[in-house]
């Protein structure tokens, strides 16, 4: 599959990728679990997810992946989208 096939909206940010799940969208997920393990997840989730948005912000990965979005769309508009990057 191309780059090109892909939505746009499947490119994201750092920090919308790292958005902590809503307390009812872990319940569906996990509807056998009581109240509390639910909250505890959620006390996990939020304790990794500040540790993660430290690490974005020391590496500057917005701005990183911005670059390279902007790079793969270029890339594309050149008419290279379906081929594979060579490093």
């Amino acid at each position: 599959m191309a780059l090109a096939d892909f939505p746009p909206n499947f490119i994201l940010t750092p920090s919308t990728a790292s958005q902590p799940p809503f307390p009812a969208e872990l319940t569906a997920r996990f509807p056998d679990w009581p109240a509390q393990d639910i909250q505890s997840l959620m006390a996990d989730h939020e304790d990794e997810i500040m540790v993660l948005n430290r690490y974005i912000q020391e590496a500057d990965l917005e701005r990183r992946v911005k670059e390279v979005a902007e790079l793969v769309s270029s890339d594309m508009t050149a008419g290279a989208g379906d081929e594979d990057v060579v490093m």
